[in-house]
């Protein structure tokens, strides 16, 4: 026969193991909820990423096509002939002063 002690500490006993189970089930359902915004942040995240990684591919590729673009136009003004030396010498280039184009020419 068990005495009334006992009966109340095994009581006690199956109270705090119930208490303890409940917690653990819901750490285990908190820890779920977790993993799972983990896993949408992380897929999240890679989606950008990846948009982000495209956006510096493409902006990368247009800086070195207009570059190049940039560089042609250089090399194809560097090539052409300078038509300051190319030019007959005119009075202003000999020290004679150009007329102004604010006043008009007048007739000697």
């Amino acid at each position: 026969m068990r005495t009334r002690a006992t009966r109340d500490a095994e009581a006690v006993e199956a109270t705090s193991r119930r208490r303890v189970e409940e917690q653990l089930r819901s750490a285990e359902r908190e820890a779920d909820q977790i993993r799972d915004q983990a896993s949408q942040q992380a897929i999240r995240l890679k989606k950008q990423a990846t948009q982000e990684a495209a956006r510096v591919s493409h902006l990368h590729r247009s800086t070195k096509e207009e570059l190049r673009r940039l560089a042609g136009l250089l090399n194809a003004e560097l090539e052409r002939p300078d038509p300051e030396a190319l030019a007959p010498a005119t009075g202003a280039e000999q020290g004679a002063p150009a007329p102004s184009p604010e006043t008009p020419a007048s007739n000697h």
